[in-house]
């Protein structure tokens, strides 16, 4: 695949709305971040990923100055926002190394109205299924069974009564999500 660095450079370049919308959406998690900057590497073939820091003026700090949540968080940025991108987009429990803030605004980005492509997300995190502004739609449980896997819906008017009280790890922490009654088999 091509580089984090790659990417976000060919963002940058080629797609001035999306670069724009990932560099606020970056600095509204990490205020301290003047600008992503992509200055050659000191043998002058290749760009570096750095960015400048609010908090040490004239210094440009470099990708391996980032911490892992910064990164994860500029990969998945990447991600989503780029326009390029045509086919369904998927995601293997992406809150891993993120902050609590990152991850609500990650989900506001997957979550917005007429997204770009389908995304999928695969998860075990009580976080991000708590994100999730229709869980009911959003949510297919898969199980193994002895004739393969099977995926299920949650009963929307059950999950529905029981969030007026509860969030969705309250209810997943008690087994409420895992019981039997609590969601229908999607047919073929």
């Amino acid at each position: 695949g091509i580089g984090l660095t790659n990417v976000l450079y060919s963002l940058h370049s080629e797609e001035p709305e999306s670069w724009t919308e990932l560099e606020r959406a970056f600095r509204s998690e990490f205020p301290f971040v003047r600008r992503i900057t992509f200055p050659a590497d000191p043998g002058g073939s290749k760009i570096a990923l750095a960015f400048e820091d609010a908090r040490y003026p004239g210094r440009k700090l470099f990708a391996s100055e980032m911490s892992d949540g910064m990164i994860a968080y500029l990969c998945l940025l990447a991600a989503i926002l780029q326009p390029k991108q045509f086919s369904v987009l998927g995601f293997d429990e992406p809150d891993a190394n993120l902050h609590p803030s990152a991850l609500r605004r990650f989900m506001d980005l997957v979550q917005r109205p007429n997204p770009v492509r389908p995304v999928a997300i695969v998860t075990h995190s009580n976080a991000l299924l708590d994100e999730l502004r229709d869980p009911a739609d959003s949510v297919r449980i898969v199980e193994s069974s002895k004739d393969g896997a099977v995926v299920r819906r949650l009963d929307k008017d059950a999950l529905d009564a029981w969030r007026k009280e509860y969030t969705v790890s309250e209810m997943r922490k008690t087994g409420l999500l895992d019981a039997p009654n609590s969601a229908q088999s999607i047919e073929g």
